[in-house]
């Protein structure tokens, strides 16, 4: 979400709060009033419901996914390891290069792989080792696109959030007309809806560092390699030759450039609170033959 959509979000949460919380009949002694707060608490439920989905753990489907790579790829890598001396016997060059395969390949190749079984069967490959290793490639299919389909919904439900609260604040800014009159019979809960009405923007994600490196020519310096002395910190430039660090803490710094083929620059740099540091740094090219 923008920063002004998670102030939007936050402003109906605390606004949604002050409505649970209106004294008895005063809501509903106003035409109208009361389906507009039904239908905005409805929308708000609906945002709490998209955000449960945004929290999807993509990391750890990522992790399940490499177990069961990391499986599949062990247990056919055995089945070509046996198939090895079965080559040796037969001489075919064809298959030697096919059980040469370093385990990346076999991992992408594993149908390849299963159908030799039968086969290497006197050399050790029972029908054990063949189901197992079926079972671990069925495995590992499974979880091919569970990385990918929660990065999906995620997105998803986030572009709906997205349409909920431009929903709401619309609901809203038509029960800020109807609850208008209360300023004479109400005054104290109206004070607390406008207040709770109120955006507070948390501002957006300042950028607080800014490089932007060229060549002796002035041409943009692309994928030159900045690293942070004391941090644990790697920025590459952008093909424009820039590149932007945001959330640094103030104080002193030391930055290193490298890129192959031309020579290692350091830029010593400090950051002020609030402010934003801008370098333009020059890197030149290694001169051959000196």
């Amino acid at each position: 979400m923008t920063g002004p959509q998670e102030d939007n979000r936050t402003m109906m949460g605390v606004t949604a709060q002050t409505l649970g919380e209106a004294p008895a009949g005063v809501i509903d002694g106003i035409p109208g009033a009361a389906a507009l707060v039904d239908e905005f608490l409805d929308v708000n439920d609906s945002i709490t419901v998209n955000s449960e989905l945004q929290s999807t753990n993509i990391k750890g489907s990522a992790e399940m996914k490499a177990q069961r790579r990391g499986e599949m790829t062990e247990k056919t890598l055995n089945l070509c390891l046996m198939g090895r001396s079965y080559v040796v016997d037969i001489g075919d060059p064809v298959l030697k290069q096919e059980l040469s395969w370093t385990e990346g390949k076999l991992a992408r190749l594993p149908d390849i792989m299963l159908p030799l079984a039968a086969e290497l069967l006197p050399y050790g490959v029972t029908t054990a080792l063949t189901d197992d290793a079926v079972a671990s490639i069925a495995a590992y299919r499974v979880f091919i696109p569970e990385p990918r389909k929660k990065i999906v919904k995620r997105s998803v439900s986030t572009k709906e959030i997205g349409k909920l609260i431009t929903k709401g604040v619309g609901i809203l800014d038509k029960l800020d007309i109807k609850l208008a009159p209360l300023v004479t019979s109400r005054p104290e809960f109206l004070s607390s809806y406008m207040s709770s009405r109120i955006v507070i923007s948390t501002g957006g994600r300042v950028i607080a560092l800014r490089f932007t490196v060229v060549d002796g020519d002035g041409n943009p310096v692309e994928k030159a390699v900045i690293t942070f002395e004391g941090l644990r910190l790697v920025k590459k430039t952008t093909a424009k030759g820039n590149c932007q660090v945001h959330h640094f803490m103030p104080g002193n710094y030391r930055a290193t450039l490298r890129k192959f083929g031309m020579v290692e620059k350091v830029v010593d740099f400090s950051i002020n609170e609030g402010l934003r540091t801008k370098i333009d740094a020059v890197m030149e090219g290694v001169l051959v033959g000196v």
